[in-house]
């Protein structure tokens, strides 16, 4: 599966020379807490070792080094310290040479370390530091959840709720016409335009809270439209015509123009006797705006 060490080009040798380095190092820097121990460490390696340090040719050296980084591997808290360790390992080994000694390794994980050992280079610690409750960031988060922005309250219909202790509390029925994702979306878009970005809870923690919500499928109508169904009324129809009785409906009276003949038509041969009684309360109903304004 791999080369012996004399076999190998000056370049290959390096590269597996600087590898091993990098391994023993991060090795040593996870067993002590300083730098300065740390050194300490390796000047004693280097003591121990002298003239007799290990190479590729020996198996069992190999084998020890795959054994120590199964360890190390184990013993690492996070994913991020453990795909590193495993970055060093690529440079040399393949993957069916650790997966030897470490039960579970996919092939993705040694993928993505290969990836990380290549775009990164040095190791980066990282802040592991996690916050369980910030008050605060909580209180503006379930302030809007609970905002008309999200939560639309319906003219009736009441539900009954019961907290931990046993009280139970009678709420007025309400909807969400937005999912999980959009409300998460829509608090982050309104978080910013506030500036309270130093406020916000992050995705997984309002996704969280938001599924734990005891929420139930419902359909509510708002806001009907009762123009449309007084259209179907008859008084809402056109019962204009080109001439007609009605002085309301006649085409040809009602669009001529008594002072300019050339926008006037005759209109003979019928009598205007009746008005309509509804186009009658548009005449008081324009008389009624010209003395509110």
């Amino acid at each position: 599966c791999w080369k012996p060490y004399s076999k190998l080009t000056n370049r290959a040798k390096n590269y597996r020379a600087n590898a091993h380095i990098q391994i023993v190092s991060f090795a040593l820097s996870m067993l002590t807490d300083t730098p300065q121990s740390e050194e300490d460490l390796k000047m004693r390696a280097r003591g121990f070792f002298g003239d007799r340090m290990p190479t590729f040719e020996d198996s069992e050296v190999v084998q020890g080094i795959l054994r120590d980084g199964a360890e190390y591997y184990k013993s690492a808290t996070t994913k991020h310290e453990r795909l590193w360790l495993l970055s060093l390992y690529s440079r040399t080994f393949e993957y069916h040479d650790m997966v030897e000694h470490i039960d579970g390794l996919s092939e993705r994980t040694w993928n993505q370390a290969k990836k990380m050992g290549i775009d990164q280079g040095t190791y980066k610690e990282t802040d592991n530091t996690k916050e369980r409750y910030d008050p605060i960031k909580l209180e503006y988060f379930i302030s809007f959840i609970t905002s008309p922005y999200i939560l639309i309250g319906l003219p009736y219909g009441h539900t009954k709720a019961t907290d931990s202790q046993g009280t139970t509390y009678d709420l007025p029925q309400s909807i969400r016409p937005t999912g999980i994702y959009e409300t998460i979306d829509m608090y982050i878009a309104y978080m910013k335009e506030m500036g309270l970005e130093k406020l916000l809870l992050k995705r997984t923690t309002c996704y969280k809270i938001l599924s734990m919500l005891p929420l139930k499928k419902s359909h509510s109508l708002e806001c009907v439209d009762y123009f449309q169904a007084d259209a179907t009324n008859n008084i809402f129809r056109l019962h204009v015509k080109k001439q007609s009785v009605n002085s309301d409906h006649c085409l040809t009276w009602t669009l001529s123009d008594p002072t300019n003949p050339h926008f006037s038509m005759p209109d003979s041969g019928h009598l205007h006797r009746q008005r309509c009684v509804y186009c009658k309360q548009i005449d008081q109903t324009n008389d009624d705006m010209k003395k509110m304004l």
